[in-house]
């Protein structure tokens, strides 16, 4: 009778415990931002694969973990987190900017907005895509933004996908810019092997030593 009773009490314990935990309230606040230049500029990312992420820290817990915050492709984040303060950095050698990891003081409450600022090594701008008998045209600007000597471009890239989500993974043809060059750039790209009603397109540059490339913001629809 004894040893059933125990049993009785332990089981219960173990249910009132379950309970306890499942009765935390769940982050209700939103904390949304942009990863920009310093002149305000979004900058684009690979989107897919949870590739790029940055991490919240909160001072003052026990358990001292980051909460990872994953980057979409035009340069936005967003998470569902407590009313506090925390510290927002990116993660270590994960971005096609100067890994300086610099630490941005958020004070969440409610609805907060941020924007986290790097220093790119390259930018994207003036993107123009024009498709005349199945051959897409893809026009536009790398600017050097980091004089850096040791990072250059190794490639730039036009990627066509089916799906709003193209990158170095997720696409379904390629062509390479034969010169890549500071400036203004030109890529054309017979896509009529492309059996698909739907097209997008985005321009990806390959930077040396650095593990993630710059990409034109979010995909443009080219069919």
């Amino acid at each position: 009778m004894k040893k059933k009773y125990f049993s009785i009490l332990i089981l219960f314990a173990f249910v009132f415990s379950s309970c306890e935990k499942d009765n935390y309230d769940e982050p209700k606040s939103d904390l949304k931002g942009r990863v920009v230049t310093n002149t305000g500029e979004t900058l684009g990312v690979r989107g897919t694969e949870n590739a790029l992420q940055m991490q919240l820290w909160q001072d003052g817990y026990d358990n001292y973990e980051s909460i990872e915050v994953y980057i979409n492709q035009d340069g936005t984040f967003a998470a569902k987190v407590f009313d506090g303060q925390y510290k927002l950095v990116t993660r270590d050698n994960n971005g096609p900017w100067v890994n300086d990891r610099d630490t941005l003081l958020v004070t969440v409450k409610g609805s907060t907005s941020v924007e986290y600022i790097v220093k790119p090594y390259f930018t994207l701008s003036n993107e123009v895509f024009k498709v005349t008998d199945n051959i897409l045209t893809a026009t536009f600007d790398v600017s050097q933004f980091t004089a850096v000597a040791d990072r250059n471009i190794e490639r730039i890239t036009l990627y066509v996908g089916k799906t709003v989500f193209v990158d170095d993974s997720f696409k379904d043809k390629t062509q390479n810019a034969e010169t890549p060059v500071i400036g203004s750039n030109t890529i054309s790209m017979d896509i009529s092997s492309i059996n698909h009603p739907v097209l997008y397109a985005r321009i990806g540059i390959r930077i040396s030593g650095v593990d993630q490339m710059l990409y034109t913001v979010g995909s443009a629809k080219v069919k």
